[in-house]
């Protein structure tokens, strides 16, 4: 997780596991091994026992690099033609 988001999704993640909650999601910018950087999503359930405390935690990623691209391109064609009108 990119230094900038992994404050920030860390807190949520714990916040998510102290506070009872059984879901959480972030999205956020990994580094990849190759140093290239995609846009994550994470997402995952909590687990608890009958005492509410956590047993486990299931999830997954979904690299969202392509779809957050596409929405920032088409906002930044929006701005220009909201900027000729």
């Amino acid at each position: 997780i990119d230094a900038a988001d992994r404050e920030r999704v860390v807190r949520h993640f714990d916040d998510a596991i102290e506070n009872g909650a059984h879901h959480y999601q972030e999205e956020y910018w990994f580094t990849k091994a190759d140093g290239s950087r995609a846009r994550m999503v994470d997402h995952g359930y909590v687990v608890r026992g009958p005492d509410r405390q956590p047993l486990r935690v299931l999830g997954g990623w979904i690299d969202v690099t392509q779809e957050f691209n596409r929405e920032e391109a088409l906002r930044k064609l929006l701005d220009a033609q909201q900027r000729l009108n």
